[in-house]
């Protein structure tokens, strides 16, 4: 009987000889190529495409945006230039303090808005946020900082108890506020206002800051302001000691053009030199022998005094430039001697004893410029930015007799848009990568 195993075997020896397929082994390695290759190329192609999104980045923001965290025990420098900040830099409610600044640079912030960046003593460039700021449009962009670059002052917006006066801008002004650069804290000075105030000045004198206002006398967007003869329409305010004095329009010393010597408030007051202190406003000193149509800075000695001449008919003011005079104290007064060289636009402040600080406008693209008071021979001692935002570059009045440093550029950090853009780019890379790698593996097979 024959069995299954026995068909089986017949089957099998009956069977034809099968050959190899031809080239079967070379050609599955062909296609085990082909598709390493193809891998490659792919994987290869997104790789550099991650790459340069990454390299764009990296470019575009070479170092730590944040900067360092204050030292107090740093030396206030001047730097030898100033950069206009990035839109993009981050603020103080980022970053915290950044200690005494060296510089104040106003500049575009965002896509759309205006702030101003702080020039650290290490050189980094931080938005300052101060709450409720009154802008340029507000309040003529006014702020000012202590000649020590601790305090930044400003007026600031808020609520009055009647109908707001928008003539200033969209929110009324209702007092001042000064940012602690050390701290961050914000301190405030309000005062109650049915519609709002004017603003006037905000000078510092030594640690004292002055400023001077009229309230708003209604509502709407245009109309007058005033002060009666009894209402308080002026504040110096210590900020060292808190210590605060209001000023009625009978008892308030001159702020206008004011400067800071020592602690005290310096003015010019019909040819005058004023001083005011918190305890003895309005203290009358010698008198200019010619008319003076500027600040006038006291030299870090006491001993002299720049001014620039007015050499216009008297009551007649212009934007002319002006010659730069130096004034010693004398038996008759303050004698003034004319600086040779050239006139001046601008007069910032004392370098050294022998060195004024000065701007030409038309002089080295605006830049600021030490002039030599003996022989009116000036050097260029800080570039300014290529574009002016308000209210303009201020440097500390200390900071100019600080030792000069070379001035980093600050980081160029990409926009939120621009980021966005290059993430999506990126990620749009890697998902057509894989589909391609799909389609191509599917494609290349035995």
């Amino acid at each position: 009987m024959t069995t299954l195993h026995d068909r089986l075997a017949d089957l099998a020896a009956d069977a034809p000889p099968g050959t190899p397929v031809p080239d079967l082994w070379d050609r599955g390695r062909r296609y085990a190529r082909r598709r390493r290759v193809g891998t490659v190329v792919v994987v290869g192609v997104v790789v550099l495409l991650l790459a340069g999104v990454a390299g764009a980045g990296w470019l575009r923001t070479p170092h730590d945006v944040a900067p360092a965290r204050p030292d107090a025990n740093a030396r206030a420098g001047l730097p030898d230039r100033l950069y206009l900040p990035s839109p993009w830099l981050p603020g103080t409610d980022e970053t915290g303090p950044i200690g005494p600044v060296v510089a104040l640079v106003p500049g575009p912030r965002g896509s759309d808005g205006t702030g101003i960046a702080g020039v650290s003593r290490s050189g980094a460039y931080t938005f300052l946020d101060l709450p409720d700021r009154a802008d340029e449009a507000e309040a003529e962009g006014e702020v000012a900082v202590s000649p020590d670059g601790r305090w930044v002052a400003y007026w600031s917006t808020g609520e009055v108890s009647d109908g707001p006066n928008t003539s200033t801008g969209a929110a009324p002004v209702v007092g001042v506020a000064v940012y602690d650069s050390v701290t961050g804290d914000v301190l405030r000075h309000e005062v109650p206002s049915a519609h709002g105030l004017m603003p006037g000045e905000l000078v510092w004198g030594g640690t004292t800051l002055w400023s001077d206002w009229l309230p708003f006398a209604n509502a709407g967007s245009s109309g007058h302001a005033e002060a009666p003869l009894d209402d308080e329409n002026g504040l110096a305010w210590d900020l060292a000691d808190g210590t605060r004095r209001a000023f009625t329009p009978r008892s308030m010393p001159q702020v206008y053009d004011g400067t800071s010597s020592g602690g005290a408030l310096v003015t010019v007051d019909d040819r005058r030199l004023t001083t005011s202190t918190i305890a003895e406003p309005r203290s009358p000193g010698a008198r200019f022998d010619t008319r003076v149509e500027s600040r006038a800075f006291v030299s870090p000695d006491g001993g002299r005094v720049a001014v620039l001449e007015d050499t216009d008919d008297p009551g007649v003011a212009s934007n002319q430039a002006e010659p730069l005079a130096v004034a010693t104290p004398g038996a008759d007064g303050l004698s003034t001697v004319r600086v040779p060289g050239g006139r001046v636009d601008v007069v910032l402040g004392w370098r050294d004893r022998d060195h004024v600080v000065v701007q030409r406008y038309r002089q080295a693209d605006g830049a600021y410029l030490s002039v030599d008071v003996r022989t009116g021979d000036s050097e260029q001692l800080l570039d300014l930015p290529p574009e002016n935002w308000s209210p303009g570059v201020l440097v500390p009045q200390d900071v100019w007799q600080a030792p000069q440093f070379a001035a980093p550029a600050p980081p160029d950090p990409m926009s939120p848009r621009t980021r966005a853009t290059l993430v999506g780019t990126g990620a749009a890379a890697v998902v057509l990568g894989g589909v391609a790698l799909v389609l191509w593996r599917r494609r290349v097979r035995p």
